[in-house]
């Protein structure tokens, strides 16, 4: 191997390891935003393309590998690599979106309550058991994130078990008229939380350092502590 070519080589080593710490910190996206945490895709392919390199170096020495042969190893490598971590992360989009679908059949059942009952929104106090015959769904309740090893105790009508609850509800939207909420693109009706009603500051970060919040317009939204207020 020239020394050209070794001179390459360490450039291209030294700038995978360069991309893979600084990526996760000088990012301007946050790499979790859609659910997937894309820095630790970017350092896992770097160690492993860096590795492949590596079997490169030694297979030419030997006179077996081509540059070609070279540049499919390193991209095969780093797409795996990213696959396997997106596809393996516990906090990656195979949790994060049943906890989104979650939060739009809670949030969904809530307003279907409002519209039985003069549109009001459940009381936060006993929400779980007044929506639920609108989902006749318990595990709609309960996030795969939340880790806790017992359900949050909680007896109401048409509630007969002590189940999973992974949410909580806006404790300033309790039995609040629908009409009466200005923006309801921006209040929070539910959102991940330990408790079972509370202020949206009070979430559990669950996901990425993050929370997932339903509005009162049946949207979700993942959101990070520094998004959200203890108001709205």
């Amino acid at each position: 191997m020239s020394g050209k070519q070794w001179v390459v080589l360490s450039v291209a080593g030294v700038l995978l390891v360069v991309v893979a710490v600084c990526f996760p910190v000088f990012t301007p996206m946050s790499p979790r935003r859609y659910g997937v945490d894309l820095a630790e895709v970017v350092l896992m392919a770097c160690i492993l393309a860096a590795a492949g390199l590596g079997v490169w170096v030694v297979r030419m020495r030997a006179g077996y590998a081509s540059v070609m042969g070279c540049s499919v190893l390193v991209a095969v490598v780093a797409v795996a690599a990213g696959v396997l971590v997106v596809g393996n992360s516990d906090h990656g989009p195979s949790r994060q979106s049943p906890c989104i679908s979650n939060l739009q059949k809670l949030a969904a059942g809530a307003l279907a309550y409002a519209g039985d009952y003069d549109d009001r929104l459940p009381r936060a106090s006993e929400w779980p058991a007044a929506i639920y015959p609108y989902l006749k769904n318990y595990r709609a309740y309960k996030c795969p994130n939340d880790e806790r090893k017992e359900g949050i105790p909680f007896t109401a009508p048409g509630w007969s078990r002590k189940g999973w609850i992974s949410y909580g509800a806006n404790l300033r939207l309790s039995g609040a008229k629908t009409d009466d909420i200005a923006e309801p693109d921006r209040s929070i009706l539910l959102f991940d939380c330990d408790l079972l009603a509370g202020a949206p500051d009070a979430a559990a970060w669950r996901h990425n350092d993050g929370a997932n919040f339903a509005f009162v317009d049946g949207h979700v939204k993942w959101l990070k502590p520094r998004d959200v207020g203890g108001g709205r």
